[in-house]
């Protein structure tokens, strides 16, 4: 039997390090979402408490308010859910990306929706917004952002 050696210092510090930013973001995760709920955004409150002059900021919380209210329901691509159906009976991919390029519009963001075939018979759509400096793709209730463009 080999007996191995402990681990080196770059390697452990390079453990050290991953520990440390993964630490970092679950807490940044988790402060973010205090913040949110600090704001009282719920089911019930109006979307106008995701206004934000921070493009970021108003990203978190429309995901965080979808996530409140999602519902997933196969809807046929050539029907448009209004808000309330949306909130009451839930809709699809598309449905849940009209609903955050429709958002990000009405506060003066840029937003695109994203289509892509999976396979044959299934399709997906989400939607990527973004300001000056910042993007987020938002895909039904996940949400990834980077920091800025630069």
């Amino acid at each position: 039997m080999r007996k191995t050696e402990g681990l080196n210092k770059e390697d452990m510090f390079r453990y050290l390090s991953y520990i440390l930013f993964f630490a970092l973001g679950i807490a940044s995760t988790c402060a973010f979402f205090i913040y949110l709920d600090s704001r009282e955004v719920q089911t019930t409150s109006s979307l106008s408490a995701c206004s934000s002059d921070d493009f970021y900021n108003t990203s978190f919380c429309l995901n965080y308010y979808v996530n409140k209210i999602y519902k997933y329901n196969i809807t046929e691509d050539n029907i448009d859910l209004g808000f309330q159906e949306l909130k009451s009976r839930g809709g699809d991919c598309l449905d849940w990306a009209k609903f955050y390029k429709q958002e990000f519009t009405t506060r003066g963001y840029n937003s695109q929706i994203v289509k892509i075939q999976i396979n044959e018979t299934t399709n997906h759509a989400f939607v990527i917004a973004n300001d000056e400096m910042k993007y987020c793709l938002l895909d039904q209730r996940l949400i990834i952002c980077n920091l800025n463009f630069y």
